[in-house]
Order: structure tokens, then C-alpha cells, then sequence
């Protein structure tokens, strides 16, 4: 609060102003509040009401922010898993097969970034159905019999991903009646993710659609 000294009929006067009237403190507030929003709220007498409503705001994000780290954090072992698993799942039947390519390109481990492809995960972490790994190579001219070879290898990567998420379908109705309500119910939650992205990369990889494994089922099913 401070005094402004006016000039009247009766001689000097002072007029006491408060910085809810000031309008440059009524501007600063206005910018702030303009960045959330909250403009509206930036009236002469009201800037105690704005306050509070950037705090409240601020508040929010910073609940958005740790709600998007959570589902970040609960993602990324599903997704990782999922996508190794299922490549490796192509490259051990190549390789059982009698094809070393996927030995000799090192792609025969459980370390995700071996099969890392940014643009598929990425995808995969925003929508959660649909996405790739870095695609195993294998060269059916290392087969006996190429045409089965290639059938099996093209239905491991889907095969395996519904067989995960069967097996987290049983272990999510085994653990719910233990894990409810105790700090380990993130488990259950990341269950459910799993049962979900699984049967979606199952889904999704066998659309007949190139590059896509369900291509080459067609592929191989089809006579010669």
C-alpha cells in the first residue's frame, strides 16, 4: 500500500492506493496468469483470487508432469520386453533352423537395445498398440526346407507375444487378490500393460501387410 499526495480546493491531500488498483502491478500479474489461462481472473481487487489460482495451477502441472513419469516408467519394461522377446523369438527359430545370420548379427540376446528401433518405440510408448523393433535379418537360403522355415520363424514373433500376454493374464488373477492396495499394486498395473501392448504387437504384426510378419505367412501359406 503506499500514498499519493493530489492537489485540491482545500490544499494538498494524499490518496492512499492499494496494488490491487496499481495498473502496473495489475499488468505483471495479468502476464502471469496469462500463461496459465487464468487471465480472466486478473481484475482490480482480484489479484489475491489470481494467486491462488496460479498456485493451484502450478499444482496441476506439476501433477501432470509425475503422471506422465509414472506411465513413462510403467511402460518401459512392457514395451522393451515385449519387443525383445519377440525378435529373438524370429532369430532362435532362424537360427534353429540352421540359419546363423541372426547369431552372426548378435541379435540372439535379451539386451533391448540390440533390437532398438526409436521411431517404433516411440510410437509404441504414444499409443500403445502399435509399433516395431528393428527387424531380425535372416536369409532363407541357409534352410532346408525354406517355406516352412520361413512359416515358423514369421509366426514366432506373433506367437510369442500372445503367449506373454497369457502368461500375464494368469499371474494378474493369481497376484490382484495379494498385491491390491499395497505399495506393490504398480506391478498389476504394469500386468495390464503387458496383457495390452502383447496382444496389440500380436495383432498388429500379423496384418498381410509388407514389411509385417503376417505378410509373410500369406506368403508361405500361399501355393507355389
Amino acid at each position: 500500500m503506499h500514498a499519493d499526495m493530489q492537489n485540491g480546493p482545500r490544499g494538498n491531500s494524499w490518496k492512499v492506493s492499494h496494488p490491487c488498483l496499481d495498473h502496473r502491478s495489475i499488468g505483471i500479474q495479468q502476464d502471469k496468469a496469462r500463461s496459465y489461462g487464468l487471465e480472466h481472473l486478473c481484475l482490480p481487487g482480484g489479484i489475491q483470487a489470481a494467486n491462488d489460482d496460479l498456485l493451484t495451477a502450478q499444482s496441476r502441472a506439476m501433477n501432470s508432469l509425475a503422471y506422465f513419469l509414472v506411465q513413462i516408467v510403467l511402460l518401459t519394461v512392457p514395451i522393451l520386453f515385449s519387443l525383445t522377446v519377440h525378435e529373438l523369438c524370429h532369430g532362435y527359430s532362424a537360427y534353429l533352423f540352421g540359419d546363423p545370420t541372426p547369431k552372426l548379427a548378435r541379435r540372439l540376446t535379451l539386451n533391448p537395445f540390440r533390437h532398438m528401433d526409436i521411431v517404433g518405440i516411440t510410437l509404441l510408448f504414444l499409443t500403445r498398440s502399435f509399433g516395431w523393433a528393428k527387424p531380425i535379418p535372416v536369409y532363407p537360403g541357409n534352410f532346408d526346407k525354406p517355406k516352412t522355415a520361413m512359416l515358423i520363424v514369421a509366426l514366432a514373433g506373433p506367437g510369442s507375444n500372445i503367449t506373454l500376454a497369457l502368461l500375464s493374464a494368469a499371474s494378474y488373477q493369481s497376484l490382484s487378490p495379494v498385491l491390491t492396495h499395497t505399495y506393490f499394486h504398480p506391478m498389476l498395473l504394469m500386468l495390464m500393460l503387458m496383457i495390452k501392448i502383447n496382444l496389440s504387437l500380436a495383432i498388429f504384426n500379423l496384418i498381410p501387410m509388407p514389411p509385417l510378419d503376417g505378410s509373410h505367412i500369406v506368403k508361405c501359406l500361399l501355393p507355389d
